[in-house]
Order: C-alpha cells, then structure tokens, then sequence
C-alpha cells in the first residue's frame, strides 16, 4: 500500500513538473513575442520620424509656392512633388513622380469641370474626420515631431493635395455610378485596368489634355512628353 502511495506521488510530480516547464516555455515565448513585436514597432517608429525629418525643407509653405507645371490648368508645386517623390522606404524616378502627379491633376480637373470639386462644408468634414485619426496614429506623429510641425502647420501645407484626394474620390465614384454601369462588359475595366480608365475618362472629361511645364519644372528635368506619349495624346490647344 504504501510503494502504490509512493508511485501515485512521483507520478503527480511528474505531471506538475511537466504542467510547470510548459508553462515556463510558454511564458518564455510569449515574452520573446512581445519583445520582437515592440522593436519591430520602435522601427517602424524611428523610420517614420526619420521620414519627417527629410520633408522638414520639401514640403513647406515656401515650396507650396513654387509651381513646376500646369496639368490641364491644375498647378503642381514643388512641395507636392517632394511629397510623392519622398514616400517611406522608397525613391521613385523624376519621370514617375510627375506622371503619378500628372494623373492626380487631370482627374481633379474633370472633378472640377463637373463641379464635383469639394465645398468648403466637405473639407471641413474631411479635416475633422482626418485629425481624429491621425492623432491617434503613433507613426503620424512620430513623422510630425521630426518634420517639426503641429497637427494645424501640418493641415495648411497639405490641404491642397488633401483637396485633390477628395474631388479624386467623386470623379472615381461618378465614373462608378454613371459610367461604368453603362458599358458592355467587355468594356468595363478590371481593378488593374481602372487607374488608367479614370484619367483617360478624365482627359475626355475635360476636353483634352494640355501639360505645360514652368522654367522652375524644366529646372528639375521635368518633360511633358511623359504624360503625353503615356495616353498617346498630341498636345492641345484648350
């Protein structure tokens, strides 16, 4: 009776002991998680303030003066193509900077000709929508703090291009509700096919395509026959 006694005692510190190293590995792990998981943050973090502290002189007041280009009569500074050319983790090439923003600009142009173009109601809406969550956005203002600039600096020197996003967004949903439906399914445009259907519709839109590029664009390399030659389009008179 008693070696049963001792047997049955071994055999519940076997299984404790068991139950204590699992749960120690477990923990182990779970400590190790975490930490990767906060110095993959901390990254992410320091490249965001980093990603700030090189816009600090692109994008500013100054330079949301200084006009490169006229993409069907939409102006294009230099703070907007220091923008896109300065995206987090990449460099992209002077000739796609400005066909991505040629292409912003003549869609906010039929957005405009449509009298889609946000009211100052919209904007507001949109401001206020936009600070609830980039203010809550760690990385956002972990890029503010290196720009050097507050949530409203921040606002000013961007509301132009947060005004095209928005007449973007009601061109783009106009052509969904209004166009699209319309066409022969053979005609309608795929995921991949819609960003460039969105500007060719646009150019229609607005009656042409007309690029011209300012003494301060043809400075930076600047060349309208990259929109153009892209949408196999002749300059126009407009």
């Amino acid at each position: 009776m008693k070696r049963y006694f001792i047997l049955i005692c071994l055999a519940i510190v076997l299984v404790l002991g068991y139950i204590n190293i699992d749960f120690i590995f477990k923990t182990a792990n779970n400590i190790k998680n975490t930490a990767c998981s906060q110095a993959e943050d901390i990254k992410y973090v320091i490249q965001y303030y980093e990603h700030g502290k090189r816009l600090k002189n692109l994008v500013t007041f100054d330079n949301n003066k200084v006009i490169l280009a006229y993409v069907n009569n939409e102006p294009i500074s230099l703070s907007d193509f220091n923008w896109v050319q300065n995206d987090p983790g990449q460099k992209h090439s002077t000739q796609r900077v400005f066909k991505c923003l040629a292409d912003w600009k003549i869609q906010a142009a039929a957005a405009r000709a449509l009298n889609l173009y946000p009211d100052k109601i919209e904007i507001l809406q949109c401001l206020e929508n936009e600070k609830q969550y980039l203010m809550n956005n760690k990385y956002f203002k972990a890029a503010l703090k290196g720009w050097g600039i507050s949530f409203d600096e921040y606002v000013e020197i961007t509301k132009g291009q947060m005004k095209d996003k928005l007449a973007i967004g009601k061109w783009q949903a106009h052509l969904y509700d209004n166009v699209i439906p319309k066409l022969p399914d053979d005609k309608s445009p795929s995921l991949d096919e819609a960003p460039a259907f969105f500007v060719e519709e646009a150019i229609k839109e607005y009656g042409g395509l007309d690029v011209r590029i300012i003494e301060a664009g043809e400075e930076l390399g600047l060349k309208s026959e990259w929109v153009y030659q892209a949408y196999n389009d002749e300059k126009t008179d407009i």
